[in-house]
């Protein structure tokens, strides 16, 4: 035991992981038992005192070696958690956040699709007569749509899933089944629509991510701008 011990002392993380936590404690655990069964024997063999002296127990209880090495495993293991615990949660939303960005893509590259067959011309500026939703929609004060629904349900087809409707980070929607059950509950995203949304003006933002402050430009860019984060 000693004889590993040593060994997992020059092995890096290894010894972190095994030697501190496991082999170190089992072997000062050895260590004490065979110094309390020494200390047994010795007072064993020499003469007994008399009753009236008091004599304190040699060497350490067996529940404080017990005790001693549970905190030995434990310790250590608590100082990774906590050490890895931020960076886990960290590289999380991290990844997150890519996958968001991805999807803000994935619905600029329908958008220009759609357009491409409309006259260079987003859904919500055409006629429903021409295909679009124009009559369908309605901005509120900052210019975000009203009814998104109607605008992602006619790109149905460049979009090909509900799932990039939906952030990684919003646990309020869900993706809905298929598009004929899409609702306002499955999209994450808002829409900016209007007639100056168009190629005419490609920096003007067409899509926000309001949970990683993230937007989407008619051009097809993403870029973070934490103003829109909410």
């Amino acid at each position: 035991m000693a004889t590993t011990a040593c060994i997992f002392q020059v092995i890096p993380y290894v010894n972190v992981l095994f030697g501190y936590t496991i082999i170190s404690p089992i072997y000062i655990g050895l260590m004490q038992a065979s110094v309390n069964q020494l200390v047994k024997q010795t007072a064993a063999s020499t003469p007994q005192p008399t009753p009236n002296a008091t004599v304190p127990a040699p060497g350490m209880p067996v529940w404080a070696i017990a005790l001693l090495i549970c905190f030995l495993l434990v310790f250590p293991v608590a100082i990774l958690a906590a050490m890895l615990l931020p960076a886990l949660a960290a590289a999380k939303h991290k990844a997150q956040m890519i996958s968001s960005v991805n999807n803000l893509k994935e619905i600029g590259l329908a958008f220009r699709i759609w357009e491409g067959d409309h006259n260079n011309q987003f859904p919500f500026n055409v006629s429903q007569a021409q295909g679009g939703v124009k009559e369908s929609c309605a901005t509120d004060g900052n210019g975000i749509e009203e009814n998104p629904v109607a605008v992602f349900m006619v790109m149905s087809n460049e979009l090909a899933t509900t799932k990039i409707l939906v952030c990684p980070n919003d646990p309020a929607k869900q993706a809905a089944t298929d598009f004929s059950s899409l609702t306002a509950t499955n999209i994450s995203y808002q829409l900016r629509t209007g007639s100056d949304i168009n190629d005419s003006h490609p920096d003007a933002i067409v899509a926000i991510d309001p949970i990683n402050g993230i937007v989407l430009h008619c051009d097809g860019s993403v870029q973070i701008d934490r103003h829109y984060k909410q």
